[in-house]
Parts: C-alpha cells; sequence; structure tokens
C-alpha cells in the first residue's frame, strides 16, 4: 500500500522584512552615512551600482527609503532621510532578495549580474518578482538554471536593471496538525489572519486542510500574482 509521508512546502507572496544587510561585490556589509534632511547617501567607498537599483526601497537607521540613483561612491534618495545616520551604520533590503539582473527586451534568459549561483536559491517551476523601467511588477516562471543563468517565461518586453526577489517559504510535516499548519501559514509576510481545518486520514493516510484567509474573504488569491498560496 501507498501511504503519504514527507513535507509540505508552503509560500505566499513576496512580502518580505527589511533584515537582508545590503553588501558591495565582495558581499562585505556596505556601511552608510546622511545627514538629516539629506537625500545623499554615502556609501564609503563602496560601488553598489550593480546590487541596488531605482525604485528599490531600503532600510537606513530605521526608516525606509526609496532609492532614486546608485553612483559609485553614494545613493540618491526620492525624499530626505529625515533623522540621519549617528555615524555610519548598515543598510538593510528585502529578506526575500535572491540578486540582481539585467533584462533585455525580447529575452527569456538572464544572468545574475554578480555571479551568484542561483542554483541553491531557485528550482524550476518557481516565480520570480522582478521590475520593469517604470517600476511595475513582473513575474517570471524559472524553466531551468545553470549557475548564475537562468531560463524563464514569458519572454519579457522592455529593458531593466532589477532586483529578484522570491516568495518565503515554510515546511511543515505532511500530517501537521490543523494547529500546526495555521501557526505555519500565519507565520509567513503578509498573512493578517488565518484558519484551518484539518480533515481525515484517508486511506493512504493523507490528510486535506481547508484554509479561510479571512482578512481577504471574497478575494480569490490567485487571481493577484503577487498574493497566492502555494503548496508543494
Amino acid at each position: 500500500d501507498t501511504t503519504v509521508s514527507g513535507f509540505v512546502e508552503l509560500s505566499i507572496g513576496y512580502k518580505s522584512g527589511y533584515d537582508l544587510l545590503i553588501s558591495a561585490e565582495d558581499n562585505e556589509p556596505s556601511r552608510f552615512f546622511v545627514e538629516a534632511g539629506s537625500r545623499w547617501v554615502d556609501t564609503n567607498g563602496d560601488d553598489l551600482s550593480s546590487s541596488l537599483h531605482p525604485k528599490e526601497t531600503i532600510l537606513i537607521a530605521d526608516e525606509l527609503v526609496e532609492v532614486v540613483a546608485v553612483y559609485a561612491d553614494r545613493i540618491e534618495l526620492r525624499e530626505c532621510h529625515l533623522r540621519g545616520t549617528n555615524g555610519n551604520v548598515f543598510g538593510y533590503r528585502r529578506a526575500n532578495y535572491i540578486g540582481s539582473a539585467i533584462l533585455m527586451s525580447g529575452s527569456s534568459t538572464l544572468v545574475e549580474t554578480n555571479g551568484r549561483n542561483l542554483e541553491y536559491l531557485l528550482k524550476p517551476g518557481d516565480i520570480i518578482q522582478v521590475y520593469d523601467d517604470v517600476g511595475r511588477e513582473k513575474y517570471l516562471t524559472i524553466t531551468s538554471i545553470n549557475g548564475s543563468t537562468v531560463d524563464f517565461t514569458p519572454i519579457f518586453e522592455g529593458s531593466t536593471s532589477t532586483p529578484m526577489h522570491v516568495k518565503e517559504k515554510v515546511v511543515v510535516p505532511a500530517d501537521a496538525s490543523s494547529g500546526v499548519m495555521e501557526a505555519a501559514i500565519a507565520s509567513l509576510p503578509g498573512v493578517d489572519s488565518v484558519e484551518v481545518e484539518r480533515q481525515g486520514p484517508n486511506s493512504s493516510d493523507g490528510f486535506t486542510w481547508l484554509i479561510t484567509f479571512s482578512s481577504h474573504i471574497g478575494v480569490d488569491s490567485c487571481s493577484v500574482p503577487s498574493w497566492c498560496l502555494s503548496a508543494s
């Protein structure tokens, strides 16, 4: 007889906390200095032009700021940093950032700008979030990965330099109780409230979970690409 065992991998959206250190090509964390009321951030000599992007939001000294332009030794912000930094501080970006890429119009292949090996971060079938040249969210389905080179579908329209984001994931046992499943889903970014009911086991010792997102009642979550529960 065949029975169900193992684990279930769950993901739901592309929201994420800002707790990933920003670093240059050498992977050493960069340090930032900005005066109160200024839109210019000193990167202490780090060239972040291949890893930070216009329209990207980052966290510096507890303030979320939007990047307008990135230069060899400084960053221009859209709005002033209100409080400034007390000396040199670390900067943070979204934790689900996996790398940067330059996407060309008509292409179905990208190469991670800094040569990062993406084989440990992606698998065929994953969907990554990128941005077009005016900052609109786009979604690419991965078809193959070879080191820092990734093939995807559909063909990209427009040309842009963009960060790449993935969905944050949690793993639960295939026989998880309703409470364990509910806690796992609730831990994912973007989930306000959820209720889970478990049915089973069936003849193969498998279970069915009925999941209700009470904060998204009446909305087909998968009608919005950035908010869709996935299980594998």
